[in-house]
């Protein structure tokens, strides 16, 4: 095979993308026949690295693109100052300093952004709208490449060093005028990642290794198996051992460790929940013991904190002498992004915090003169305490205390004592904890460690001491020098007088490290500051890197084996561009090989999904081959958080009447859904309140615009609390990718007749959004449109239908509320009247028909007030199942009127909802039926009232007898009906017989049935 090295670009990615014109970033065919296919398998080295190179410029240009589409969204801020550095150089190196003002001259509703390394800035001079205020002619398009950036005395203010794309204050020949300097910077996008990627795809990461990258061009099967050497050793082992899979696979790659016969291409395949991070932690554990250098890295900040914490939660119980041996860990890169604050237990590790706490120590020998001090203050007060009188020892101190530079109080001769040991000693404790927690073990033994920690113990005792006995006696003179000869000896056993300063300190760190946790671009560090041999390398999430990202970290010096652990099965790395990803640009090294066959150890036992939950991903994308785990079958599994079957493990809830819009063309919401899943979490949250339980909560939706609509909705709700019994994250699919919660609610959003489904129908997408639910999964959607999209969600709707797992929304009937005023929320003219129609999702189950009035629409027509609609929405549906107020409060008498017939509700302390039972002719009955007359002010009550009396003095007796009667089922009244022959003129005695009877056999069989109840 051939393998010549081409010779590194001297272009940078940078001066790339400062060549392009305004009309080339937004020409989306601009590199359409330079990108070609990505192959599968490579000729060279060379061939290897120039295949990704046109795609990764592409990307970079859609990025670019895509930035520009939305630009009004774009943070930015105001430019105080802008002029040359002292490194401006025309015509290329147009270096210049911009200090950016405070966040707060913007808009409000644009999240704010701090300023970074590598961002892609435009310089403008007005708000950009639209395009047109990027490249305007007073002010032609203009970016600038951010190179530093340092904070200024007010802590919202920056000062930027940038390059510029092209001069901003030159002599116009013509006009003889400057050109108008820009008032504002505009972020676009960070160039760092793609920078890298360039850096190792030309040849530009100085100490590199070619290693891995050889053996992974072509189908090789060998590459991805076990070296039969080292490997026979570890047979017996796996063979032997009961816990399956897991162990078989953190065996596998230990014994990589003294492989030196073959480069090895590890593959895991780690399914959702199989315990992938446990793996790993579990393998990085061994290796620490071994003393192994590893470097493991991820796609994302979440994924390298994930697998972080694992490994402490592991390694934190073997560490001896407190936490010595943490040095040997290294966590770096952007601690915003990391999200370092929320993790207290990833400070000792993380190497910002590392090099600031290791440089209290080291700057200026001060842990040298630390030691010196208290020797010295040992030596001194053995000096001291040969002082015959009080009066001399009293002089002695003053003169000490001034020539020391300490307050001129006057002390006796154990009170100084006692405070210069005293100071001296938390001094030295302090500098102990931070040298043995953050030093590497390469560099500070144990034996010195405990010689410090003898050293400060010492130190201790001696100051209780002082503080109860005294200082001049036999017993402190001996404790003294016992204690004085073992700081003398660490004097003599621990000098880091070399390593000082922050930059040093840093190298120091990185070289010194063992295992090492960062992104796959930020591994880039290490090829400059790093060790000069690191052995073996980590992927986590490797199905979800880019192949050409991947050769940042596979590049690394002295590298002998590679492990990839992930799941070609679940989301590939984001592709902007669809020219690169029709090139297959977010492929990952991982898929390629498996899609080439390579061996893969396969992690077949998930421990996170109760088993309702994994039996549809299992079946439908992974061929039934994962088992569940003893502990998710276990009854502690089993957890029912709201009552009733739609609540239980695994549901799909059918919201019929759904209605998705979209979101400028880019984006699909539906508010119908935004209903529910804003109901069902309030429901979480106040039984959760009432059982004192603490639960997490996940709610997925593929679209950006439903995850918006539904965050807002919960925020209105209150239902966002991050001190709260129910933690609840809004994410997208992507977001939520090596995820889990206790529940999870999932909107699916499309609701159409064309089944029509978009990159919903992705199953990949499918899979991260089923398998994030420890104990309950609930879907959201609308089941025509998914059955008729003839996808895997197809599939899911049949297959829930068949476990008895699909449910009507409009069984539950909060969940109806909700609903309705979903459709109220959609504030379209005709929705109030669709909800009074009796076949409307408020009124089709309802016991009781409902007729409204023309008086009643066109009343409640003019009340602009939502809250009171939504409430006589309220009202009538009640109403309609029977509800009734107490017998006492429910009717209105005036003079001259008709007793027990009309009644009222009082709505929102203004309004009066008034209504009567009345009976109509249906199918050869007569029927109760409830007729809704208005909703209107009191003092407009008495003339209804007055006008309806009129109507209902037409009414025979046995008529309003059958309105006024009643008959009840436990707290609810229920309609009656009578056959018309009953009813007919001349059988009135008849009528009267038949409703006594009926109304006895009635109560006769209520009580039965409550009898029957209390049996059971």
């Amino acid at each position: 095979m051939e393998n010549d090295d081409p010779e590194p670009a001297t272009a940078s990615l940078v001066d790339l993308v400062f060549s392009w014109s305004f009309d080339d970033v937004l020409n989306n065919n601009l590199y359409k026949n330079k990108v070609k296919q990505i192959p599968r398998s490579f000729l060279s080295v060379s061939h290897y690295f120039g295949s990704f190179i046109f795609p990764l410029i592409e990307e970079t240009r859609a990025d670019i693109c895509s930035s520009l589409s939305t630009v009004s969204l774009a943070p930015a801020r105001r430019i105080s100052c802008i002029k040359a550095s002292e490194d401006y150089h025309p015509p290329n190196n147009l270096i210049f300093s911009i200090e950016l003002e405070g966040m707060c001259c913007l808009e409000d509703n644009i999240e704010p952004r701090e300023p970074e390394t590598g961002d892609l800035i435009a310089l403008t001079d007005v708000r950009p709208k639209s395009l047109a205020d990027i490249n305007s002619p007073k002010l032609p398009y203009l970016i600038a490449f951010v190179q530093q950036v340092s904070k200024m005395q007010n802590p919202d203010e920056y000062l930027l060093t940038v390059r510029l794309s092209k001069p901003i204050i030159s002599e116009l020949p013509a006009r003889g005028k400057h050109s108008l300097v820009p008032t504002l910077a505009v972020f676009l996008a960070n160039l760092t990642t793609n920078i890298r990627m360039w850096k190792a795809l030309n040849l530009q990461l100085g100490n590199r290794s070619f290693n891995i990258i050889s053996k992974v061009l072509q189908m090789d099967p060998i590459v991805c198996r076990n070296c039969p050497v080292c490997f026979h050793s570890e047979r017996t082992l796996i063979e032997a051992s009961s816990t399956g899979a897991m162990i078989h696979t953190v065996v596998s790659c230990t014994a990589l460790k003294d492989c030196y016969h073959k480069n090895t291409v590890k593959l895991v395949w780690g399914p959702p929940g199989t315990g992938k991070t446990k793996t790993i932690a579990s393998f990085l554990f061994a290796m620490l013991k071994m003393k192994c250098r590893v470097v493991t890295c991820a796609p994302t900040n979440i994924a390298v904190v994930e697998a972080a914490k694992r490994l402490l939660k592991l390694a934190s119980k073997s560490f001896e002498n407190g936490n010595y041996g943490l040095g040997d860990i290294v966590l770096y890169g952007n601690g915003k992004r990391l999200k370092i604050s929320d993790h207290d237990e990833l400070f000792d590790i993380f190497l910002d915090f590392r090099v600031h706490m290791l440089n209290k120590c080291l700057q200026r020998k001060i842990w040298k003169k630390i030691i010196e001090k208290t020797i010295q203050a040992g030596n001194r007060a053995k000096n001291l305490g040969k002082v015959s009188t009080p009066q001399q020892a009293e002089s002695t101190l003053r003169g000490r205390d001034i020539n020391n530079g300490l307050s001129n109080e006057k002390l006796t001769f154990e009170q100084f004592v006692k405070k210069r040991f005293h100071s001296f000693r938390k001094r030295m404790k302090f500098f102990t904890t931070i040298l043995c927690t953050h030093l590497p073990t390469s560099f500070i033994s144990l034996k010195v460690v405990r010689s410090m920690t003898n050293a400060v113990s010492m130190l201790d005792k001696l100051h209780l001491f002082f503080c109860c006995v005294g200082v001049a006696n036999s017993d402190s003179d001996r404790m003294k020098n016992e204690c004085l000869k073992a700081l003398k000896s660490l004097r003599e056993r621990f000098d880091a007088s070399d390593v000082c300063g922050k930059a040093k300190i840093r190298e120091f760190c990185l070289q010194n490290g063992r295992l090492f946790f960062c992104t796959a671009s930020g591994s880039i560090r290490l090829h400059e500051d790093g060790p000069m041999r690191l052995p073996i390398v980590v992927i986590d999430e490797a199905a979800q890197l880019k192949e050409c990202e991947s050769a940042i970290p596979l590049q690394l010096p002295g590298l002998r084996h590679a492990i990839l652990i992930g799941d070609e099965r679940q989301l590939p790395a984001l592709v902007k561009s669809k020219v690169s990803e029709k090139a297959e640009f977010g492929r990952s090294l991982f898929e390629r090989l498996v899609s080439l066959e390579c061996e893969r150890h396969l992690l077949n036992v998930q421990y996170r999904m109760h088993p309702s939950i994994s039996l549809f991903p299992n079946m439908e994308f992974y061929q039934k081959r994962i088992l569940d785990a003893p502990t998710v079958k276990a009854e502690n599994c089993q957890r029912q958080i709201l009552p009733g079957n739609m609540y239980g493990p695994y549901s799909f809830i059918d919201v019929t009447h759904g209605q998705e819009m979209s979101d400028d063309g880019n984006s699909f919401k539906n508010v119908l859904e935004v209903a529910v899943v804003c109901e069902i979490v309030s429901k979480l949250i106040r039984e959760v309140k009432a059982t004192r339980e603490i639960i997490t909560v996940g709610v997925i939706s593929p679209y950006k615009a439903q995850v918006n609509a539904i965050e807002r909705k919960l925020k209105e709700l209150n239902c966002i609390d991050p001190n709260g019994e129910v933690s609840v994250r809004v994410r997208s699919v992507d977001g939520f990718q090596g995820g889990e919660e206790d529940v999870i609610i999932i909107s699916t959003v499309r609701c159409n007749g064309s089944g029509s489904v978009g990159f919903l129908s992705d199953c990949r997408r499918t899979n991260v959004a089923l398998t994030r639910a420890r104990y309950c999964l609930w879907i959201i959607g609308n089941a025509a449109t998914l059955v008729s999209s003839d996808t895997v969600w197809k599939n899911l709707v049949t297959d829930s239908k068949g476990r008895g797992c699909f449910f009507d929304a409009e069984d539950d009937e909060n969940m109806t509320f909700a609903i309705a005023f979903g459709l109220l929320d959609l504030d379209q003219a005709d929705q109030f009247d669709v909800l009074l129609r009796e076949n409307s999702i408020l009124f089709r189950k309802s016991r009781w028909k409902i007729f409204f009035s023309d008086n009643f629409r066109q009343s409640i027509a003019g009340i602009e007030k939502m809250a009171i609609r939504k409430e006589v929405l309220l009202l009538l549906s009640k109403i309609s199942s029977g509800w009734r107020k107490p017998h006492g409060e429910r009717y209105l008498n005036f003079k001259g009127g008709i007793s027990h017939l009309l009644e009222y509700i009082k709505v929102d302390g203004t309004f009066y909802l008034i209504w009567n039972v009345d009976i109509v002719e249906e199918n050869s009955n007569y029927v109760q039926i409830v007729k809704v007359w208005d909703i209107l002010p009191w003092f407009e009550v008495p003339k209804l009232a007055t006008d309806l009396s009129a109507i209902f003095s037409s009414y025979s007796e046995e008529r309003l007898r059958c309105c006024k009667f009643r008959c009840s089922e436990g707290n609810l009244e229920i309609p009656m009906t009578w056959p018309v022959d009953v009813y007919a003129k001349g059988n009135y005695l008849m009528l009267s017989e038949f409703m006594e009877k009926v109304s006895l056999v009635l109560i006769n069989l209520l009580e039965r049935i409550e009898w029957a109840r209390k049996l059971a």
